[in-house]
């Protein structure tokens, strides 16, 4: 455990601060840098678990998973849309609330610098444009990214505190992966203005979302289905953005703002009053202890702790 966490944050962590050696974070230098060197970190976490698995652990590749792709679709197509679903009910939540005042002829995103448009496309056709791209195509490019972090952190990480039980296990888990952001959180991702705030605040969003991660993963047992919900959400989570000329980013301007928090913590009471994480997580350790996977309602006891 300790050697997969210094590889996965000591790996990771040089990377995420390398592009201030290339000047302010407003900075183009720097902005360029951290698109290489943060997607780059992305895959310390993978990088640590293979190290574990395989060189230290001597175990082959295949524990990982990455050959296994579940025993239904139905959570990949959780995985595609429902990261996208959660960041929209977050936007239009802020706008009935009177949090956030959008912007419908997206003034701001043209005054800023925004896309250099032909003369016969209104902004609207863009931005449509980009946002169908990025809910039906986008996760796809990037779970190519997000794997490196699934298969660290719930394909390893979650896996090694199973036994301590779901909550803490998931809970862990998603607070390891917040932190582990630390340091580009100080540099400006997700809270800019906010580098101290803005931590703590991504490490609850990233064990409430990680809950939803570990329910695809156990559910499937596979990195790949939240290898794409994790794809997704980053390649939608902006889209509110193109809306608000001045969000709020640590209250309701994002899905990892409070805001989007209290909405997928309601997306968690719904799955867990279903019984949907209960069930994905007894069969899952049915199949971890090698006996036969099968369904379980939501108060069953899984056969490994009946008498």
């Amino acid at each position: 455990m300790a050697v997969f966490l210094a590889i996965a944050f000591g790996a990771a962590w040089p990377l995420f601060l390398a592009p201030r050696l290339m000047g302010e974070p407003d900075s183009q230098a720097f902005q360029m840098t951290a698109a290489l060197t943060w997607s780059l970190a992305m895959w310390a976490p993978g990088a640590a678990a293979i190290a574990v698995t395989y060189w230290r652990g001597r175990r082959p590749l295949e524990s990982l998973r990455l050959n296994v792709l579940g025993p239904s679709w139905l959570p990949y197509i959780a995985a595609w849309f429902l990261p996208p679903a959660l960041i929209f009910a977050a936007f239009a939540l802020a706008i009935v609330s009177g949090m956030e005042t959008p912007d419908y002829t997206f003034s701001a995103i043209l005054q800023e610098g925004g896309p250099d448009l032909p003369e016969d496309m209104s902004p609207a056709v863009w931005v449509t444009g980009g946002v169908i791209l990025a809910i039906l195509v986008a996760p796809f490019f990037n779970m190519l990214f997000a794997m490196g972090e699934e298969l660290g952190w719930r394909g390893y990480l979650l896996r090694q505190w199973a036994g301590r039980g779901p909550l803490w296990a998931i809970a862990a888990t998603g607070a390891v992966w917040g932190l582990w952001h630390a340091p580009a959180i100080m540099l400006g991702l997700n809270y800019p203005g906010h580098p101290v705030v803005g931590i703590p605040l991504m490490i609850l969003f990233c064990t409430l979302f990680g809950a939803v991660l570990s329910w695809l993963y156990v559910a499937t047992r596979s990195p790949w289905a939240p290898a794409l919900a994790h794809g997704a959400i980053n390649a939608s989570a902006g889209l509110p953005l193109l809306f608000l000329p001045e969000p709020d980013m640590l209250l309701s301007g994002t899905i990892a703002s409070l805001l989007g928090c209290a909405v997928v913590g309601l997306f968690l009471l719904w799955l867990v009053g279903a019984g949907w994480l209960q069930r994905a997580w007894a069969a899952y350790l049915i199949e971890e202890s090698g006996g036969e996977i099968q369904d379980f309602d939501a108060g069953d006891t899984p056969p490994e702790e009946r008498e």
